[in-house]
């Protein structure tokens, strides 16, 4: 119990941390290390450690002090580049989905289905739906 919420809190701790994966990974193993390390007390809940420690928010703004101005810039740009890359990518689909739509699917001579006619009664059919003047190719 005490490890599980030790790592709960290193992990809410990170979860406010704006930098690169690694880095995160570095800052929380030295937390951990560092609060597990104390090993007179025993934490049993969240909120001893808060009591403790400090609370999370506080703990995640002390630590992003510690971290360069670069590397959240960094950081924040490339989550900014996927969200735009993505929003793009959705767009782009959208607008090749409703051109294909009107070109395509909208035709109403691509979707034309063609009706035979069959008279039981013998008569012409040709004649009937007046086409005994169409020539087909090849014909003469």
């Amino acid at each position: 119990m005490e490890r599980n919420c030790l790592e709960q809190y290193c992990h809410e701790v990170g979860r406010r941390l704006i930098c690169r994966k690694n880095t995160r990974k570095n800052i929380l193993k030295g937390l951990f290390e560092e609060i597990a390390g104390n090993s007179e007390l025993e934490w049993k809940s969240l909120q001893e450690i808060e009591k403790t420690v400090g609370s999370i928010n506080d703990t995640a703004a002390m630590i992003q002090e510690g971290i360069s101005e670069t590397e959240v810039t960094a950081v924040k740009r490339i989550r900014n580049l996927m969200i735009l890359s993505i929003t793009g990518a959705v767009i782009l689909s959208m607008v090749m989905g409703g051109i294909i739509y009107t070109r395509y699917l909208n035709n109403k001579n691509l979707l034309h289905v063609e009706t035979i006619i069959i008279y039981e009664d013998g008569e012409d059919a040709w004649a009937k739906e007046g086409l005994e003047n169409i020539h087909w190719e090849g014909e003469e």
